[in-house]
């Protein structure tokens, strides 16, 4: 099975996007609120491991000093430091280690009008063969804010395709939102072995970070269908027009 991660950006927000979720509420998935102003996706290599990353994850969340809104490199920083003393406190933590991806984007401390993007990485460097078990050293790497643009990771080639080509970064939000429903909902019908759920948020300078509830997902899976067979008729319409047979 397969998670979708997507984060796109809007002409006033930016949008969160994922199919990883192992319960039933906003805090028991791959999007993490990590202050009023700044979000994240968190992106693992297998199901299991969102789980345990998540505990981690709010527990350091909760450990640090978030007084400063937004997203800024200390931040990160602080970030990454807490959860290293968290993997520390986990009991085989070297023999079980918990590699990832932390996605972080936000409105910049210093300049409130724009979106930034700070891409964490937390990975194994080395294997040691201690008394005959093995023992995983990990690594957190973490670079430098860049302006925040679209994000695609995971099983996400349709919802990239879909769009890149319909989807520029100057789209309203409610038109994004639509748009990701429909790529993300395509792609779950075509690959049986992704996860079925779709979880979303949004983080913008008027509102700060908003988790998408189930209201206006049910609203959007409506939308997105209607868009999916304006664009089926349009598109039979062009081939039938046309006059070729296929």
């Amino acid at each position: 099975m397969g998670g979708v991660y997507l984060g796109l950006l809007s002409d006033r927000d930016y949008l969160f996007v994922t199919n990883d979720k192992f319960g039933s509420t906003e805090h028991e998935g791959a999007i993490i609120r990590v202050n009023n102003f700044c979000g994240a996706l968190i992106v693992t290599a297998k199901g299991r491991f969102l789980i345990r990353l998540r505990e981690v994850l709010d527990r350091s969340l909760s450990n640090i000093n978030r007084s400063e809104e937004g997203i800024s490199i200390d931040l990160a920083q602080a970030i990454v430091e807490s959860l290293e003393q968290e993997f520390q406190r986990e009991p085989h933590f070297r023999q079980n280690p918990l590699p990832f991806l932390l996605l972080l984007v936000g409105c910049s401390s210093k300049e409130s009008s724009s979106f930034e993007h700070i891409f964490i990485r937390n990975r194994v460097v080395d294997i040691i063969d201690k008394y005959g078990q093995k023992e995983y050293i990990t690594r957190s790497e973490i670079q430098p804010p860049v302006p925040a643009k679209h994000l695609f990771y995971g099983h996400s080639e349709l919802p990239e395709y879909l769009l890149r080509q319909i989807a520029p970064s100057n789209l309203n939000p409610g038109a994004m939102r639509v748009l990701a429903y429909l790529a993300l909902s395509e792609a779950q019908k075509i690959d049986d072995s992704l996860f079925p759920e779709i979880l979303m948020a949004t983080v913008s300078r008027e509102n700060g970070f908003e988790w998408i509830k189930e209201e206006e997902l049910y609203r959007l899976s409506g939308l997105a269908q209607t868009v999916d067979r304006t664009l089926m008729g349009k598109l039979y319409g062009f081939f039938t027009s046309s006059g070729k047979s296929y």
